[in-house]
């Protein structure tokens, strides 16, 4: 099972190496090989989740190397329908990078998890932490696409238009990108959250509020909600909004790869 996990990392590795590439040289033909090499990592990765789960007959979630790998594969499939509906293909070079990134990490960690807490495998828990990963994903494609605005927008206030002015697209569509992507990403974060609630409640004896990583779930909440009804006053747009994205997305991380490992909590169930 760890080497097939390489093997996947290899995968992606290639495909981001040629999404660079293309970024870089702005061909056609390079963006085809690169959407033809996502299309077979995104295949190979999801051999490899069911692989997991059928050894395991569970979600790939009960560890923090697990989730990982369930969120890679997520966000890279929702990200190569996006590429597929839309023909825009400049987000691929971030995201893939900051993917391999990901999966490095849960590499050198992989460890599945035979004994674990019972309540991993109920249906209700699954899609507590499917909506989680769901909302992850979504809040990646939108960090990506507020990087991206920043990028260009600073190329076009100093008026150096250099490569990012050439590739992307307009500060609107990474706008509405980013907007879009945070919209659903908040729909299923509310839906995890309270299932987990529901969950939490009936296993813990402790007070759910002081549970270090239900306390990050509640910032990272807040820090979206405030981007949401900011949008909706008029209030936070274009580089605002692209900013407090980024804040969210670096505060899920935070929780993602610091909270569930390093502070000690109930959060744990392995």
């Amino acid at each position: 099972m760890v080497y097939f996990s390489w093997l996947v990392f290899a995968v992606y590795g290639i495909t981001t190496y040629l999404y660079w590439k293309q970024f870089i040289k702005d061909s056609k033909d390079s963006y085809k090989t690169s959407h033809y090499w996502l299309t077979a990592a995104v295949a190979v990765h999801g051999v490899f989740i069911l692989s997991i789960m059928f050894s395991l007959s569970r979600l790939p979630i009960a560890t923090v190397s697990e989730s990982i790998q369930t969120f890679v594969w997520i966000t890279a499939a929702l990200y190569l329908l996006l590429e597929k509906h839309l023909k825009e293909h400049s987000q691929g070079a971030l995201i893939l990078s900051l993917l391999l990134i990901l999966l490095f990490i849960s590499n050198i960690t992989f460890k599945l998890s035979q004994s674990i807490n019972p309540i991993l495998y109920d249906v209700k828990f699954e899609t507590h932490v499917f909506s989680m990963l769901l909302a992850n994903s979504g809040f990646m494609l939108a960090f990506i696409a507020s990087v991206l605005h920043l990028l260009l927008s600073n190329e076009i206030k100093k008026k150096e238009l250099g490569i990012f002015f050439r590739r992307l697209p307009s500060l609107v569509y990474f706008e509405k990108i980013s907007n879009y992507a945070i919209n659903i990403g908040l729909i299923f974060l509310a839906i995890g959250f309270m299932l987990g609630i529901y969950s939490a409640a009936q296993v813990w004896s402790e007070s759910l509020l002081t549970d270090p990583k239900i306390v990050s779930v509640l910032l990272t909440l807040l820090i979206y909600f405030i981007h949401y009804i900011g949008r909706k006053m008029g209030k936070i747009t274009g580089q605002r909004a692209a900013i407090i994205s980024i804040i969210g997305f670096v505060s899920i991380m935070i929780s993602y790869l610091v909270v569930s490992n390093i502070i000690p909590g109930e959060h744990h169930f392995g």
